[in-house]
């Protein structure tokens, strides 16, 4: 991994122990602010990756089928960051959307149908349980990235099975990036839990948001390197 990407990841850590130990990081967090920014802009930078990487590699297969599903990926979360581009361009939300979108604005995630009315803290808090606590798009991204970054580089310790996610596609993340990222997280829901007047739940989930599109950005920046200097099948 190049040094820049160490370097970010350890500023990423300085960082979050400064706003959650001191914050407020309201200012921060809120919309188009600098962390919905940076989110934004990692999504699009991978966006870019993967359609570098499908210019220059061509051909069918294992190479192509990654870079496709992470070009699909990056562009549509970009999008959805930035709600399409409604707040940069001025444009007003349509009635009917805006009547089903709990923001009032231009995107999917934000839809009551896709939104959830209670969270997994409430079924912690209280044990009543809801569909809507999971089916949402939130959570639903948060498995996404859980199992692919978490889950799938735990199988892929076993040989047999490593072996197996290869030939359907699947590229194993780098360890540093790994590691670091998983300790990020963790640091953030732990200084969140144990602070007296923690940072809006909202704040967290933001900052949350931003590692998760830079570890997608660093992991297909990986891969299109993996690619051009190993020629990984």
């Amino acid at each position: 991994m190049a040094n820049i990407d160490k370097l970010f990841y350890s500023l990423f850590l300085l960082l979050i122990v400064i706003f959650l130990a001191y914050g407020p990081i309201q200012s921060l967090t809120g919309e188009d602010g600098p962390v919905e920014n940076l989110s934004a802009l990692f999504w699009f930078s991978g966006a870019c990756v993967s359609l570098f990487g499908l210019r220059q590699m061509g051909g069918v297969g294992v190479r192509r089928n990654f870079f496709v599903m992470w070009l699909l990926l990056c562009f549509v979360a970009c999008g959805e960051e930035v709600s399409w581009g409604q707040r940069i361009l001025g444009i007003e939300t349509p009635e009917y959307i805006a009547k089903h979108n709990k923001q009032g604005e231009f995107n999917l995630h934000n839809l009551y149908v896709l939104s959830a009315k209670t969270g997994l803290r409430d079924f912690l808090r209280t044990g009543e349980f809801s569909y809507s606590q999971i089916f949402n798009a939130p959570t639903l991204f948060k498995i996404f990235i859980g199992t692919y970054f978490l889950v799938l580089p735990l199988i892929s310790l076993n040989a047999q099975a490593k072996g197996t996610l290869i030939s359907l596609g699947y590229v194993v993340p780098e360890k540093y990036s790994l590691i670091c990222f998983w300790l990020e997280v963790t640091l953030i829901h732990v200084t969140f839990l144990f602070q007296t007047q923690p940072p809006d739940f909202h704040d967290t989930a933001e900052i949350v948001e931003m590692l998760f599109s830079y570890v997608v950005l660093s992991y297909v920046l990986f891969v299109y390197k993996s690619f051009l200097s190993k020629g990984i099948q």
